[in-house]
């Protein structure tokens, strides 16, 4: 074999490795993204957590991001209760039904005020509570 022979079985080798590398990872990009949709339109469908969110509808100038809200009437006759919390208020995945403010409103027959947030703080917290207080005039205020 020739130099010029081993040259040139050396650049298609190199050329082979470098086109298997490149569908290789073009294999595991398609499938990230796929895997990523799938899981993101499954969450839609089965839990209530949306698709896409944009800035404007997730940002709170004074507050960081904005939290869930679970708003009763404040005009009620019935026990009003302002429940205030982070994650485990918020319960991101959990369906309404299932949690625990729901099960307060049907025991106790009052009128539920809940504002949860992933990572919020007590001093975030208290910056619900200053934002909501006159408004809703609770008669019980769980933090």
């Amino acid at each position: 074999m020739s130099r010029l022979d081993l040259k040139f079985k050396f650049q298609k080798r190199v050329k082979n490795i470098f086109a298997n590398s490149l569908i290789l990872l073009l294999a595991c990009f398609i499938t990230f993204v796929f895997a990523e949709i799938s899981v993101r339109l499954y969450q839609q469908f089965f839990y209530p957590i949306p698709f896409l969110k944009s800035r404007r509808l997730i940002y709170d100038k004074e507050l960081g991001w904005k939290g869930k809200m679970v708003f009763g009437n404040p005009r009620s006759e019935k026990l009003k209760i302002l429940i205030i919390g982070d994650s485990y208020t918020h319960g991101l995945g959990v369906k309404r039904k299932e949690m625990y403010y729901t099960t307060l409103k049907r025991e106790l027959n009052a009128e539920i005020f809940a504002y949860s947030a992933i990572g919020y703080g007590t001093l975030q917290e208290g910056m619900v509570l200053d934002r909501y207080l006159e408004d809703i005039r609770p008669d019980l205020i769980l933090l």
